[in-house]
């Protein structure tokens, strides 16, 4: 290649080069850039990391591909974190085939099974997610760019979900977790690729079978399983295929349980408890088919076919065992009811608060109040302990008089009281045995007295049972059988005909088994979750504020998502609880960060801007009911459309506003969209139709229309001059030229404070969601800011992405301002009316209302929350991330229709893109990738559309509170 060549590569950039070669490694040999997505990753070969690898391929200045694809693989040299091509070489190429690695493979070798490297099994994920298959994608590309996203799996070896879940510094940095694992993972302590490989067991068991620098699953798959070594502690492959004689020969052990002997509750070590298997394992048995699969049988069969839900699994069990028993008993906590607020720690921290106020001097509460129980029970031995004697040693431990401690234990039953709620499809089965006319026991390994039980069995609405067992009071538990021999003797009871539920593996299903009983374990609800970030919140570490915010949050969340199981939820439920579970968390996080800071600060009021603001000002008003030190808040109209016209003066700022990055658009446009002309001022100007029709590409480079623009300065000074003093007038009224004013907003580069600032002559501070760089431009103006999640502002910053796509949830209907005028001697904004569809409307404003009512009743509920530190990270954003990651089918349905609209930009596309026949046409069509691709899926499997309510949606929140237009009213009505 000649320099020549090689400097318009260069010039092109690498983003034209990884283009060239995907269309030269896959035939397409169209010249049209418009069919390759620049924002797509491509897995095979990486240009940049190859050049910084190799120097000498970057000095020869030859094109790193074609080095690769006519030198580098016979060298050895790398392609990419995904593509092994050396390993592929020595798999599936004879040396004269004259083809490098990668064609090899992009050309047709997927089809035929081989497979990019040892962790990703081609033919498996193409026979397990058929619609990959059917779509005809190449699955290393599908799962790179989609797959990994919607908890599909490279391989039946590596567990996607398993791995993110068990990782939290991963799935923080949203990293694909194979890649990962490939390029550092396995070298680390403790990053498993499933619950049944062990790297650091099996490299310390087997070291002297193979190079400890060789990744142990690698190992394994090469010929560790050949030789019948064992993946883990846990898994026995030689007792696996021995006992199950019906697996194929060529069925790989591990393989096999991973995929289907695990849902069929198949053993898979020789010690291995199968009582102490989860218990709504009969739920994953009965769902052995994911999503695509069902949906795709039921296309192929004609007939409707759902998976099931956990309730309906258990209702379908319990009462396969009704018929031939005569009283059934249940287990209380995580059963019949559970802590809205998580884990039981969690009522010790709430309780911490109240601890503080009457004995200041303890400052390990949490500690010590479980070191307590702790010490009761050495004492007790296998008789369960009562809270006197928990709340005795905690006054040994602490000094404390009997008279505080016993407060304190009174404190902490009615905190119970408080947070304890119905479990739903525990108080589904009870309402099943009673309406079958069992009797029913309830039995309860806990340390209450009777009078705390029953007032959180009251709160339930558990009633209509025969007898109630404590432990505290019988002093036997389940744990070591007693209670079951105990309620067995009284009741002149059968063992065999009655049947025990309960949530524990141990004391709920192994001990009532072992005394005769029957036995079904419900599972905890967060282990039902099906959100990876909820379940790693959960179990965070509360003995920080930030772990204790996850844990309670995740506790909240995960019972909302309870309530669905238990009933026919309508389609705006489900997408209220989406809402709470996507947005409610950073809103919550984001009003407490704005509450840190205005203290700080010492604001008088904060004024937040733009559509998006009336959605962040109200979570921030939902804490200060119960933090009445805040200050006041009020929504003021701003956009960077009207701000930057309002700052226009002469022919330089004109230039300067029109150079502002945009799509194309017409002259036309482009004069109503930056300089707010009516469409009567722009047929007035001397500028001709044709030269108004004209599309602008780049008006920074635009010599002509430079030359339209001067001759059109009149007009467009005048006004944006007027629009000016309207403005200037309106924030007066506002009260925004106060001293101690802050102006709230999504952020990015701060363009709205700079306009207020430089207009009224008042230095307020900016309070951000995210900012990006140039913001840092508002300290030469002696602004002061600062920033809930500082951002790179590069487009490959996940962080950009999530809170842009949190700006588009929360951006009210109203329409976006045209400008502002003097009517009457009054400034009133000129409106453009909002334009969306009955079930868009439905669908925005059940997702906004599940996030602001999430957030007040936090505020309410857990006042002490909001003085604990929320994550102030990407981490914060963990439930955004999956909600645009993994979408529910009811939120994308209801927002298929939604458009996407910057007027000052240009741009004007649907969130979701069309559905069609072809997925690369409805990606190109859509912002929301992973929105178009499930709409797509569903709609390929025959999907039509879910039962939206009939008519117009109601105002919004915004409007509904007076902000109606025309007829503008100051914003002293939202205070």
């Amino acid at each position: 290649m000649n320099r020549h060549t090689y400097r318009i590569r260069r010039f092109i950039g690498k983003h034209i080069k990884k283009h060239a070669f995907l269309r030269k490694s896959l035939g397409l040999y169209s010249k049209s850039l418009t069919e390759v997505r620049p924002s797509m990753k491509w897995p095979y070969f990486d240009i940049t990391e190859y050049l910084n690898r190799y120097p000498d391929v970057a000095a020869a200045e030859m094109d790193a591909f074609e080095h690769f694809s006519r030198h580098g693989w016979r060298e050895g040299r790398w392609a990419s974190a995904y593509f092994d091509a050396l390993w592929y070489a020595n798999a599936y190429l004879d040396t004269n085939d004259g083809i490098d690695p990668i064609s090899h493979y992009a050309n047709g070798g997927w089809r035929q099974g081989t497979r990019p490297n040892p962790y990703f099994d081609a033919e498996w994920y193409l026979n397990t997610y058929l619609d990959v298959k059917e779509a005809g994608v190449e699955p290393l590309d599908h799962y790179v760019n989609w797959g990994w996203k919607e908890g599909r799996n490279p391989s039946p070896y590596f567990d996607v979900r398993y791995y993110l879940q068990h990782n939290g510094d991963v799935r923080e940095t949203g990293m694909e977790p194979l890649m990962h694992f490939i390029l550092c993972g396995w070298r680390e302590q403790g990053r498993n690729p499933n619950p049944y490989f062990s790297g650091d067991w099996y490299r310390q068991k087997y070291q002297d079978r193979f190079d400890t620098d060789t990744c142990p699953l690698r190992h394994y798959l090469a010929s560790g399983s050949a030789l019948g070594l064992q993946p883990g502690p846990n898994f026995d492959p030689l007792f696996y295929r021995k006992k199950y004689s019906d697996i194929a020969p060529d069925s790989e052990p591990l393989a096999h349980f991973l995929q289907y002997g695990r849902s069929e509750r198949r053993v898979p070590h020789p010690d291995a408890e199968p009582d102490a298997d989860i218990a709504v394992a009969d739920w994953a048995g009965a769902n052995a088919l994911n999503e695509q699969r069902i949906a795709l049988l039921s296309r192929e069969l004609g007939t409707p076919l759902a998976l099931s839900s956990p309730s309906e699994v258990a209702q379908g069990t319990i009462r396969k065992y009704l018929p031939n028993v005569k009283a059934v008993t249940f287990d209380i906590f995580d059963t019949l009811v559970e802590r809205r607020s998580g884990r039981p720690e969690t009522i010790f921290a709430l309780l911490d608060v109240v601890a503080r106020q009457k004995a200041p001097q303890i400052s390990n509460f949490v500690a010590v109040r479980k070191q307590a129980e702790r010490n009761a029970r050495e004492i007790a031995g296998m008789r369960e302990i009562t809270m006197v004697e928990i709340w005795d040693h905690f006054s040994q431990l602490t000094g404390l008089s009997a008279a505080v401690c016993t407060d304190l234990a009174r404190h902490e039953c009615e905190l119970e009281i408080t947070f304890c709620e119905a479990k739903p499809i525990g108080i589904d089965l009870l309402r099943t045995a009673l309406e079958e006319g069992r009797a029913v026991y309830l039995l309860s390994d806990i340390y209450f007295d009777r009078d705390t039980v029953e007032a959180i069995l009251a709160k339930a609405g558990v009633i209509g049972y025969s007898k109630l067992y404590i432990s505290s009071e019988i002093g036997g538990t389940k744990h070591y059988g007693g209670m079951f021999k105990l309620l067995l003797s009284e009741n002149d009871l059968i063992a065999g005909e009655v049947l025990h539920i309960g949530d524990n593996p141990h004391s709920d299903v192994a001990m009532p088994k072992s005394v005769g009983m029957l036995a079904l374990q419900i599972e905890k609800s967060d282990a039902m979750s099906p959100s990876d970030t909820l379940r790693a919140w959960f179990n965070s570490d509360i003995s920080n504020p930030t772990g204790l915010w996850q844990s309670i949050i995740a506790g909240e969340l995960i019972h909302r998502d309870a309530l669905l199981h238990v009933s026919t939820p309508s389609t705006l439920d489900i997408v209220r609880t989406a809402g709470a579970q996507a947005l409610g968390p950073v809103l919550l996080a984001f009003a407490q960060y704005l509450a840190k800071k205005s203290r700080q600060f010492g604001h008088g009021c904060l004024y937040f801007a733009s559509r998006d603001g009336f959605y962040l000002r109200e979570a921030y008003e939902a804490l200060r009911p119960v933090c009445p030190d805040l200050p006041p808040s009020r929504y003021v109209l701003a956009s960077r459309r009207v701000c930057r016209a309002a700052g226009i003066s002469n022919l330089d700022d004109i230039l300067a506003v029109a150079s502002v990055d945009h799509f194309p658009m017409p002259l036309r446009q482009f004069m109503a969209a930056r300089f707010l002309l009516s469409d009567a001022e722009i047929d007035a100007l001397p500028v001709s139709a044709q030269d108004l029709d004209r599309v602008i590409t780049n008006a920074r480079s635009d010599k002509e229309m430079h030359r339209l623009l001067e001759s059109c300065s009149g007009a467009i000074l005048a006004r944006c001059m007027a629009h000016a003093a309207a403005y200037r007038d309106y924030l007066a009224d506002t009260g925004i030229t106060s001293p101690g004013a802050a102006l709230v907003d999504i952020g990015y580069r701060g363009t709205t404070q700079r306009a207020i600032a430089d207009m009224t002559g008042n230095k307020l501070d900016g309070l951000y969601m995210v900012t990006w760089p140039e913001v840092s431009g508002l300290l030469d103006r002696g602004l002061r800011y600062d920033a809930f999640l500082p951002s790179k502002g590069a487009s490959s910053d996940p962080i950009v992405k999530y809170v842009q796509m949190l700006e588009l949830l929360c951006s009210a209907t109203h329409g976006s301002i045209a400008s502002f005028e003097h009517e009457n001697g009054v400034a009133r904004p000129v409106m453009l009316p909002g334009d969306i569809s009955a079930r868009t409307g439905h669908t925005l404003n059940a997702l906004r209302e599940g996030a602001l009512d999430f957030v007040h009743a936090i505020a309410s509920s857990y006042p002490e929350l909001l003085d604990w530190q929320p994550p102030h990270s990407a981490e914060v954003i963990g439930t955004l991330v999956e909600f645009c990651a993994t979408p529910r089918l009811e939120v994308v349905d209801g927002l298929r229709e939604h458009l996407f609209e910057d007027v000052f930009g240009g741009a004007v596309k649907p969130l979701i893109g069309r559905q069609g026949s072809n997925l690369g046409e409805a990606l190109e069509d859509g912002c929301w990738t992973e929105g178009s691709v499930s709409l797509w899926r569903a709609t390929a499997l025959g999907f039509s559309s879910l039962s939206w309510p009939e008519g117009d949606a109601q105002p919004d929140r915004f409007d509904r509170e007076g902000m109606t237009f025309p007829g503008y009213q100051t914003a002293e009505v939202l205070a």
